[in-house]
């Protein structure tokens, strides 16, 4: 499952500044944009590349949709060489 940007989930453990995140029931490799997120808290994914995940905390106040490239998927590095064979 690739995880979009604009998605929201939570830190599975502290991000200092890397660690894992849960997109629905997926743990995935993140890392903090800025500063450390505490385990347990509320995150949205901001970007990424192959190998992590790029995530901030949430914040209500913040419109997810009004981030750049909203609804892009990040791919791993299996879920691209799958993407190419198929496109």
């Amino acid at each position: 499952m690739a995880a979009k940007i604009g998605d929201r989930g939570l830190a599975a453990c502290p991000l200092y500044p890397s660690g894992r995140v849960l997109i629905g029931r997926a743990p995935m490799a993140a890392r903090a944009e800025t500063g450390p997120i505490e385990e347990g808290a509320e995150i949205v994914v901001v970007g990424g590349d192959r190998f992590s995940l790029v995530v901030r905390a949430f914040d209500p106040s913040e419109s997810t949709t009004s981030l750049p490239n909203f609804g892009e998927p990040i791919l791993t590095a299996k879920e691209e060489a799958t993407y190419r064979r198929v496109a």
